[in-house]
């Protein structure tokens, strides 16, 4: 999944799904938000279930990279 600034057409940043997720059916524009979550509890699902590259991971907390 792709994140393109429309007015430039520059790729802002991607999310790419490795495991469980085989097809995305609700994409919305969530205003603001930085780090939205899939909600799910199963953590080891979770885990495997998508990536992002090292660049966008020095971005988020230490506290929840775990």
């Amino acid at each position: 999944m792709w994140v393109v600034n429309i007015q430039t057409g520059e790729v802002v940043s991607f999310v790419k799904f490795e495991d469980a997720v085989q097809e995305v059916f609700a994409v919305e524009v969530l205003q603001g938000s930085r780090y939205p979550e899939l909600v799910n509890e199963d953590r080891e699902l979770l885990a495997r279930s998508y990536e992002l590259p090292d660049a966008a991971l020095a971005d988020v907390p230490a506290d929840l990279r775990k």
